[in-house]
């Protein structure tokens, strides 16, 4: 679902996805959804494209986790914020992934590690995030969060340099990300980044 869109909607207030201006418009339509699913993921359009600030965005979650929503996948700021959740004995439970970042885009194209401003490599650090979800006695929860970190490759700088014949931007595991891209203390930079970023140590 949606809480903006990149464009206005031309069909009379109609669109093609779940579209809420107001988060309070939804929560029936996700208690309904619950009352068929073990566990449920709220994919959520949401925040401001590279604003670090998610503090309105936690009340939201408040709300759809209220509802039953048990874990929030958060898109549209295009770079990473922190994964929030509450640890229980079983598991874990509220999982927040406020943003998991970009898998393509042409945002920090002129970053180069340890040569730029840390912040400015944001839209190129992104994750995959693995959930292990058990069911036990008809008991739903989440017993493993996972962080993969991803970087998007862009070659704009190259490219510019006539140093590459063609554009190229593709995202590469940052543990598979060979040291042309990345040398591997450029690659401990970035994945200190990612987790600074994310604002995870614990997991």
């Amino acid at each position: 679902m949606t809480l903006l869109l990149n464009y206005p909607s031309t069909n009379k207030g109609v669109t093609n996805v779940c579209f809420y201006k107001n988060i309070e418009d939804s929560l029936a339509y996700i208690q309904e959804a619950k009352k068929n699913a073990d566990y449920l993921i709220v994919s959520l359009h949401w925040g401001r494209e590279y604003n670090t600030n998610y503090q309105k965005l936690k009340k939201y979650a408040d709300k759809i986790f209220a509802a039953g929503a048990d874990c929030i996948i958060g898109h549209h700021p295009h770079i990473l914020l922190p994964i929030e959740y509450e640890k229980e004995e079983s598991g874990y439970k509220n999982i927040t992934a406020f943003s998991l970042g970009d898998f393509i885009a042409n945002i920090g194209k002129e970053y180069k590690t340890f040569s730029s401003r840390p912040h400015e490599g944001r839209p190129r650090r992104s994750i995959i995030l693995s959930l292990l979800i058990s069911k036990i006695k008809n008991k739903t929860y989440t017993k493993e969060i996972k962080i993969i970190p991803v970087w998007i490759h862009n070659n704009y700088l190259q490219y510019k340099k006539h140093k590459e014949k063609s554009r190229q931007i593709f995202p590469v595991l940052l543990e598979d990300c060979p040291p042309e891209i990345l040398s591997p203390k450029e690659k401990a930079f970035e994945l200190q980044q990612i987790y600074k970023e994310l604002k995870l140590d614990n997991l």
